[in-house]
Order: C-alpha cells, then structure tokens, then sequence
C-alpha cells in the first residue's frame, strides 16, 4: 500500500467520526503524496463544507465536478456551499441539477426550497418544502422557512402553524417570535402579540425594531408606562431609529414629558 492510500484510508475513518479537521489535514498529506484519485477533492470539499469553509469547499468540488459531472450528490454540496455564502443564483442551479436526476432526494428539495425562500419564490420554495417532508426529511427549518413564505403570502394560519412548531425544536430564534407577533397583530390580538414580541426581545435585546413594534402595541392597550419604557429602550439601543414629531419637529422623550405630561398626542416616526 502507498503512502497516499493509508491517508486516503484515514480520511475516511476521519468522516465516519466527523472529525473533519482531521479529514482536511489527512486528504491534503494524501494529495501531497501524489494521491491521483479525482476523489479526494470531493472528500476534501465535503470536509471543508461541514468546517464551515465555504469557498475551499467550492474550489476542492469544481475541481472533482470538471472530472466527474454525473456525481449529482457533490453537486447538491457544491449549491449548500454557495447557498451558505449568499450566492442564491449560483446555488439555485446545482439544486436544480440534484432535482432532476435525484427526484426522490429528500436533501435536494429541502436545499433548492430553502434557497428558493431566500429569493423570495414563495410559492416555489413551499412546494419544495413540502416534497421535501414528504420524502422524509426533519430538518427543522423546512418549518422556519415555509411559515416565513406563508408569513409573505399572507397566509397567515400556514405559517403560524409552520412557525410554532420551529419554535418546538429550536427556541431561540428571535425574529420567529417576532413574526409570530406581527401575525397575531394583524389579527388585533394585541395581548398574544406582546407575549411573543415580548419572547423576541428576551432573546435579543438589542433589536431596536422589537421595542417599537412593543411600544406601539403597549400603546393599543393603554400601558402608557409600559410604552414610555420600551422608547427608552428603543432610543438607548438605536437612537436613529425612533423619535416623535410634534409640529413638524423632532423631539426627544425628555422634551415631550415636559411640555405635554402625559396626555397630548404625537405621531410616530
């Protein structure tokens, strides 16, 4: 056995044990020992993308694709690669590719409904996520992904459906208890829409835009205090964001206080 091929053996045993540091360091000293198995880029690309090295990972698989352009699994990989960096267009057509001659893949649909969310193909993505399930894949953001196109339909049942069992299995995602208030808000449930603003900015505080959305609801129910404390909040987190305009002029919370007590009227900006 050449030196290459033991390496190639631990690169192997390193993905088994998901140890993909080891995997990078035992493909690159097989590669460097004259590996001339076109294989060993996938293998390498794969560790880099479960790594987090996106753009390795790309390079490593354009490499191995040029050689062997029926391999529709590293493709898929390549598409979650470009995916993961913004690169939508690009990631759109790999999982096209995996769709096509991997009808029946589970991770296929998923990946391409995920990306077609990402560019705002609502009712595309909503298809593919749900083939996707269908074929038995768990991942738990088909159900993030698909309320939020739901959410953008105004399907307003879908996706509260959709978002609260996300929230099921990962509970600290922020900006899904905030879209859980905006669909309560448009129902003028004011109450069920502070609870998850409320659980939104437990999680992050320092979202300007979640106090606003709290204030003004604070405001619907007549918790003045309540009000008053989170555009505190809002203006101590970003005061760039949020201020009143009386008479054409802007104000600060100080100023408003003193010439209006607790009773005159201003409009939001």
């Amino acid at each position: 056995m050449e030196k290459w091929e033991e390496y190639a053996a631990e690169v192997l045993q390193a993905i088994d044990d998901e140890n993909y540091t080891e995997g990078i360091k035992y493909a690159t000293m097989c590669i460097d020992a004259g590996c001339k198995e076109i294989k060993i880029y996938s293998l390498r690309g794969y560790c880099y993308l479960e790594s987090g090295n996106h753009q390795a990972a790309i390079e490593d698989f354009n490499r191995y694709i040029k050689k062997v352009k029926n391999d529709y699994l590293v493709i898929v990989f390549r598409g979650m690669c470009y995916l993961n960096i913004g690169e939508h267009k690009k990631a759109l057509k790999d999982f096209d590719i995996g769709v096509k001659n991997m009808p029946d893949d589970k991770d296929a649909y998923f990946n391409r409904g995920v990306c077609l969310s990402y560019l705002r193909e609502h009712r595309r993505a909503i298809a593919d996520l749900d083939k996707s399930e269908k074929l038995g894949c768990k991942e738990a953001l088909i159900w993030r992904q698909r309320g939020f196109c739901n959410f953008s339909l105004q399907n307003n049942k879908e996706a509260k459906k959709d978002i609260l069992h996300y929230t099921t299995l990962i509970n600290t995602d922020a900006y899904c208890f905030y879209i859980l208030s905006k669909i309560e808000e448009a129902k003028e449930d004011w109450h069920e829409a502070i609870k998850y603003v409320s659980q939104a900015i437990y999680l992050d505080g320092e979202n300007t835009d979640y106090y606003i959305d709290r204030m003004h609801l604070y405001n619907k129910t007549d918790q003045r205090e309540k009000a008053d404390a989170d555009f505190i909040r809002a203006n101590d987190t970003d005061p760039t964001k949020i201020g009143f305009m009386i008479g054409g002029k802007f104000k600060s919370l100080a100023d408003i206080r003193k010439e209006r007590g607790d009773h005159a009227e201003a409009d939001d900006q």
